[in-house]
C-alpha cells in the first residue's frame, strides 16, 4: 500500500515538472494552438453569473473567443449541470465590442439552470 502511494505521488510530481518545463501544456487546444483561460463567478452565492477569459488573443482572436466560451460552458456544467448560457458578451458579440486586456479576451454570461 505504501509503495502504491509513493508511486502515485511520484507520477503527480513528474507531470507537474513536465508542465513547468513546457513539455505538457494545459489549456484548451483549438486548431493546434493552446489557450489558457478560466471562468469565475464574481460572487460565490451567485455562481450563475460568470466572467470567462482566455488567451493569447495574439495567436488567434477566434481561437481565444472559442476557448473563453469553452471555459464558460465548463463553469456552468460544474456548478449547474447544464451547458446552456445566456451571454451578455459572448462568442456572437461583434469582435470590435469585445474586451481584450493583457492578450486575453473577456466574455460574460449567465448559466441557465433548467
Amino acid at each position: 500500500m505504501m509503495t502504491r502511494s509513493i508511486t502515485i505521488v511520484a507520477m503527480i510530481l513528474a507531470l507537474a515538472g513536465c508542465e513547468r518545463l513546457g513539455l505538457v501544456k494545459r489549456g484548451t487546444t483549438i486548431e493546434n494552438n493552446v489557450y489558457r483561460g478560466s471562468a469565475k463567478a464574481e460572487n460565490r452565492k451567485e455562481r450563475d453569473y460568470f466572467i470567462a477569459t482566455a488567451g493569447p488573443v495574439s495567436t488567434s482572436l477566434d481561437g481565444a473567443i472559442q476557448a473563453a466560451a469553452h471555459q464558460g460552458v465548463q463553469h456552468c456544467i460544474k456548478y449547474y449541470g447544464t451547458s446552456e448560457i445566456e451571454w451578455t458578451v459572448g462568442p456572437d458579440t461583434d469582435a470590435d465590442a469585445l474586451a481584450v486586456d493583457n492578450d486575453k479576451i473577456t466574455l460574460m454570461g449567465r448559466c441557465i439552470d433548467q
